[in-house]
């Protein structure tokens, strides 16, 4: 019985063996090929008297297992991203739901975007359907026009009706931009053109398309158009040259008026193109609160207050306003110097503008000083911006 037992645990002992030796793990299958291609290699170099034995043959086999190494990782790697796909497409793409945002399109539709996640659309709020499908952007008219224009993801732009819910103006421009007053301009063959709501070019005229500005849209009747080297003026619904092409720029609206930029000087138009203010000004400003509303502008030192049509309202405009005071030579009892106020103070209407201002609010000097320090109670050094000074007295008069 004891030799049957001892022979049986003997059969459990070779059989466990056996199995164990038939389980390969994949480190022990890496090991495998690895060194059957080792071994191929080192066959090669042997024919050539390169051994495992020389310093070539062990710098060559570090350099192989090394690379070994970093096919492993990068194909393990490429499993893992390809292995997390597959499991995001079958199960967890199904279950995210994106956040939807929208924004009215109309009587009864809506813009629907997640921002780019997925495909933004269009919606019918009454029955629920899209109408416009795989859309970028989506820019609703201004001006009460009824035509909003539209990027799809093939990169082509068209024109959707707010109120019907069609598209009336298929998408096929690159380039295209809101209607405004029943007209918009778009890029046709590498010129901007305008057209009308039918999609016909509304006047027979084209422009470059712009350097300095993306794309053209009607304030009320007029259109600032950029046309010659980057030069800019202003169109009429004709397409008719209102204001030439010759200013650096223009910036405004047709309500309060345009400010118009040439040579470094301002000046400002009517929205019915008429002059407020010659070019002639350094600074123009457009305010609209109610405590402050008007054409804030700067001429030889000077700040005032226009309404827009171009009346003074306030003949002295500032910013600032500081205390000057003078280092009189003597110091106190723990050794600082002493300073006293000056009789006048300074006041600015810019950061680099200032002018000499009497004790009771009075302008002096124009505000034509980079800097204004005081040496006395009665005498002040103004820095002009050349890097050089004068000398002032208390009643802004230079000291000859």
């Amino acid at each position: 019985m004891e030799n049957l037992t001892n022979q049986q645990n003997h059969t459990d002992q070779e059989t466990q063996e056996r199995k164990s030796t038939e389980r390969v793990s994949f480190k022990q299958f890496c090991q495998v090929i690895g060194k059957g291609i080792w071994q191929a290699i080192c066959w090669v170099g042997g024919m050539f008297g390169i051994t495992d034995d020389a310093k070539l043959g062990r710098v060559a086999k570090r350099v192989f297992m090394c690379s070994l190494a970093t096919i492993t990782l990068v194909f393990a790697v490429m499993l893992v991203i390809s292995v997390g796909d597959f499991l995001w497409s079958e199960f967890g793409a199904k279950h995210w739901e994106p956040d939807i945002h929208t924004y009215p399109a109309g009587k009864q539709y809506v813009y629907c975007t997640n921002y780019g996640y997925t495909p933004a659309y269009v919606e019918d709020v009454k029955t629920g359907k899209k109408v416009l499908k795989d859309l970028v952007w989506f820019h609703t008219p201004r001006y009460g026009d009824s035509l909003a224009v539209f990027k799809t993801k093939d990169n082509k732009r068209g024109y959707f009706n707010i109120y019907t819910g069609q598209v009336q103006i298929k998408p096929q421009y690159k380039k295209a931009w809101i209607f405004s007053g029943g007209l918009a301009s778009v890029l046709k063959d590498g010129e901007i053109i305008f057209i009308n709501s039918k999609g016909e070019q509304a006047f027979d005229k084209s422009f470059p398309y712009p350097r300095t500005t993306d794309g053209y849209v009607f304030h009320g009747d007029y259109c600032i158009v950029e046309y010659d080297g980057g030069k800019v003026g202003m169109i009429d619904r004709s397409g008719q040259w209102v204001l030439e092409p010759e200013y650096d720029y223009i910036d405004g609206d047709d309500d309060r008026g345009w400010i118009v930029s040439k040579d470094n000087k301002e000046g400002v138009l009517t929205g019915a193109m008429n002059w407020t203010l010659p070019v002639e000004y350094t600074d123009i400003r457009f305010f609209s609160a109610p405590d402050s509303e008007g054409v804030y502008a700067t001429r030889d030192g000077e700040r005032k207050k226009y309404d827009f049509q171009g009346n003074v309202l306030i003949d002295f405009v500032l910013a600032d306003v500081r205390d000057l005071v003078y280092d009189t030579n003597e110091v106190d009892s723990d050794g600082n110097s002493i300073y006293k106020s000056a009789k006048c103070k300074v006041y600015s209407i810019s950061t680099i503008n200032e002018g000499l201002l009497s004790a009771d609010g009075k302008p002096l000097t124009k505000a034509i000083y980079y800097n204004i320090t005081a040496i006395s109670p009665t005498l002040f050094k103004a820095d002009l911006r050349c890097g050089e000074s004068v000398l002032i007295d208390d009643k802004g008069k230079p000291v000859n």
